[in-house]
């Protein structure tokens, strides 16, 4: 066999760590100001949450919901999420396109308790405890969260969660569209990153 030199490996090139106050950076949301008072978010206080959206359950009406796009399946085929245009809505306003979650009724039971009681060994989901989380933050007016606009049920068939549009997408999209590859030096993904990490800080502050 031919001999093969190794590469001898070129020095990384050392970048001088600037004041970030010096670089413009992007703002995604504004930042609120923490509460003087955090509330405190009880147990109790989710399940009469996830109760009062329970009892509200609308039929879902394909007259008033036209789906425009599948955006993504999860959880295995039981669930999807599309792009919905609610025709109730005139304006040309943001509400005008919703997202609406589909999850399978053979999934999601009848509600909270049967699914707990039903669901597969080793199953970390529990989707009803996020919905009523949404809704709870939703009442306490936490600003870093999707507005939850009303549970569905398309006949006896499947549930559907309806939740405001984030026409940017969510974080991980965000990481695919726009994070740098890790051959860029530290300094750089931090400038990438740092938008995130105070939005992230920011909302746990609050």
């Amino acid at each position: 066999r031919p001999k093969v030199e190794a590469e001898e490996p070129k020095p990384r090139k050392l970048v001088q760590l600037r004041d970030f106050t010096e670089v413009e950076m992007p703002a995604f949301l504004p930042l609120q100001a923490p509460v003087a008072s955090p509330p405190v978010v009880r147990q109790e206080d989710l399940d009469a949450c996830l109760a009062e959206t329970l009892d509200r359950v609308k039929p879902w009406c394909e007259r008033r919901m036209t789906s425009i796009k599948l955006l993504c399946e999860c959880g295995r085929g039981f669930a999807q999420v599309r792009l919905v245009r609610d025709n109730s809505v005139i304006s040309s306003s943001a509400k005008k396109y919703v997202i609406a979650k589909s999850m399978l009724t053979t999934y999601t039971k009848s509600g909270p308790q049967e699914f707990e009681e039903k669901k597969e060994a080793g199953d970390t989901e529990h989707p009803w405890y996020d919905l009523g989380l949404v809704k709870l933050l939703n009442t306490l007016e936490y600003p870093y969260v999707c507005e939850f606009l009303g549970l569905y049920k398309y006949e006896e068939s499947c549930f559907l969660f309806v939740m405001s549009y984030s026409n940017r997408n969510d974080l991980f999209d965000w990481c695919i569209r726009r994070a740098p590859t890790p051959r860029v030096d530290g300094f750089q993904r931090e400038l990438e990153m740092r938008p995130i990490a105070v939005q992230v800080f920011g909302a746990v502050r609050w």
